[in-house]
C-alpha cells in the first residue's frame, strides 16, 4: 500500500477536510486537508464497523494544505470512513472531522452491486 503526503502549500486560515477524489474510487485516490496551525495530525481509515484499517498520517505537520494519496488495492470493495484529528502544538483547540468514501472494485463490479458491504479480504 502506497501512502504519499504532499505538503507546503499556502497558509490555511481554517481546518478543512475535503471529500476524497475520486469518490467512489478504484485502487487510488487522494484526500486534501488544511490546518491553520502547526499540529500533531492523526489521519486514519476505518471500515463501517469501526475497525481501524490504516493510519495514513501520524506526525507533526506545519500549517497549510496537505494531500494524502492512497493505493487501496488490498481493500475489498465497500464503504469506508476516514477521520482527521489535528491537535495544534501551541494551543488546546482540537478539530476532528470524519467523512465516508466508497471503493469500487471494477473487476468484481457485478458482485459489488448486489452486496452493500464486503468485509476486508
Amino acid at each position: 500500500m502506497l501512502n504519499d503526503i504532499v505538503e507546503d502549500y499556502p497558509i490555511a486560515q481554517f481546518f478543512r477536510l475535503e471529500q476524497n477524489y475520486p469518490n467512489p474510487f478504484n485502487l487510488t485516490m487522494q484526500i486534501q486537508y488544511t490546518i491553520p496551525l502547526t499540529s500533531f495530525v492523526t489521519f486514519n481509515m476505518y471500515d463501517v464497523i469501526d475497525r481501524e484499517l490504516v493510519t495514513l498520517v501520524s506526525q507533526t505537520q506545519d500549517q497549510g494544505l496537505s494531500i494524502v494519496k492512497l493505493d487501496a488495492g488490498s481493500f475489498a470493495a465497500g464503504i469506508y470512513v476516514y477521520h482527521l484529528s489535528p491537535v495544534p502544538v501551541a494551543h488546546r483547540d482540537i478539530f476532528t472531522k470524519t467523512k465516508k468514501l466508497c471503493y469500487c472494485d471494477n473487476d468484481n463490479h457485478e458482485r459489488n452491486l448486489r452486496s452493500p458491504f464486503n468485509p476486508i479480504r
